[in-house]
């Protein structure tokens, strides 16, 4: 819930077509006494749609005396300890789930719960074939055919969503992806029929097209054996992004050795500098001098683009991250290594960046949202300006949130 409050207000997704109150803190149980408190402080009517958590949200609760699983925990407890991960708790973490919904639903108003985190568990079970019987999943403890069932008048329908699944979650969390909020967006919306199928379908028809005009056609080869290659090619993987046709990912060793058919080559490094000293900075700096130099020689151009440090500035600029991962030296900052390594004209330097927050998850893998690779690769390479490809991104949601 936090995360979804969050890209609404950073503009990554439309307002819902009413007024709309969030409550929610991260990993917060279904159990959680603040939903029954919130619920009652706002008069306990209307529409209140829930986004279930994991069931195992808040198994510190197990080590508490007293616990019990007919019970409403009166204490706020949230992550999920490891070490209580067995069956039989499973089995108490799921049925004290199960009585907080029972109660949720007893108050007053039209609940509706989309049970996310297991349809997306459920989804990554299956394909990597656990918990089969006789070729048959079954999970030991709790399965979304059995979840819908017992709450057919008030859960989602979700079980499309398996066939899909990779398409809409970008993490091991299970945080949604583009095309995941979209299904959301319907869900919330109640729709009477969303299709997963054609929010996918219309996602993967439009992408392509706007990023063909955002780069205005050039062939590119994006290489750096960086923390935004590998999250890029795990987003590539996962379905939440396509390459334009022409566009390649390599390794640095290869990328030096590609001849020339290439309009552009994004050079992302790997340096991150908040743990660094000074000279340990200059050395590194020199590498990448030296590797820029080398990518010169097979490509017309080639700009440099310092990622991972400047995704790690950024964050630092969150309450709950300040300040940790920001260089205390003077030539560790992004914009001193831009100043020093980026001098051709037409590198794009990523310290100009001002909306970052519409550009980064909200954790610290830093993996880049939808609009923050639009962004990256549209002043990159089409020298377009923030505000021209947020009205391309706006007209991309438009049709996939709508389709």
């Amino acid at each position: 819930m936090v995360r979804l409050k969050h890209a609404i207000e950073t503009y990554q997704l439309p307002a819902f077509s009413n007024d709309m109150e969030f409550v929610g803190v991260g990993a917060m149980p279904i159990w959680s006494p603040r939903v029954c408190k919130e619920i009652n402080q706002k008069g306990g009517a209307g529409d209140v749609f829930y986004i279930v958590g994991d069931f195992r949200f808040g198994n510190a609760i197990l080590n508490f005396d007293g616990f019990r699983s007919d019970v409403l925990p009166d204490r706020e407890v949230g992550v999920i300890e490891r070490d209580l991960i067995n069956e039989e708790n499973d089995k108490l973490m799921f049925d004290l789930c199960k009585f907080s919904i029972n109660r949720l639903i007893d108050m007053p108003g039209n609940h509706r719960f989309l049970f996310w985190d297991l349809s997306i568990r459920e989804y990554e079970n299956r394909v990597n074939n656990r918990y089969l019987i006789n070729n048959v999943y079954r999970h030991p403890v709790w399965n979304l055919s059995d979840v819908l069932a017992e709450y057919s008048e008030y859960a989602v329908d979700t079980s499309e969503l398996l066939k899909y699944g990779r398409y809409l979650y970008i993490d091991s969390s299970a945080h949604p992806s583009f095309v995941g909020w979209a299904c959301i967006f319907q869900y919330i919306e109640n729709k009477k029929r969303v299709s997963v199928s054609n929010i996918i379908d219309s996602f993967d028809k439009e992408l392509p097209v706007l990023l063909s005009g955002l780069t205005k056609n050039r062939k590119v080869i994006l290489t750096g054996e960086s923390i935004f290659t590998q999250n890029l090619s795990a987003l590539l993987h996962q379905g939440n992004f396509t390459l334009p046709i022409g566009w390649h990912m390599s390794s640095i060793d290869k990328a030096c050795q590609t001849l020339d058919k290439y309009d552009c080559c994004l050079y992302f490094p790997s340096l991150v500098t908040y743990k660094l000293t000074s000279e340990e900075i200059e050395n590194k700096t020199k590498v990448i001098i030296d590797t820029q130099e080398k990518l010169k020689c097979s490509y017309k151009e080639v700009q440099t683009l310092f990622y991972d440090n400047w995704a790690y500035e950024s964050v630092s600029k969150r309450k709950d991250f300040f300040g940790q991962f920001v260089s205390k030296q003077e030539n560790g900052r992004t914009d001193a290594l831009e100043a020093k390594v980026c001098c051709d004209e037409n590198n794009f330097r990523i310290s100009s960046i001002e909306n970052f927050e519409a550009m980064l998850e909200l954790n610290v893998t830093l993996i880049p949202t939808l609009l923050g690779l639009l962004e990256i690769f549209g002043r990159a390479l089409g020298h377009f300006e923030s505000e021209a490809i947020y009205d391309q991104y706006i007209n991309l949601q438009h049709k996939v949130f709508n389709s």
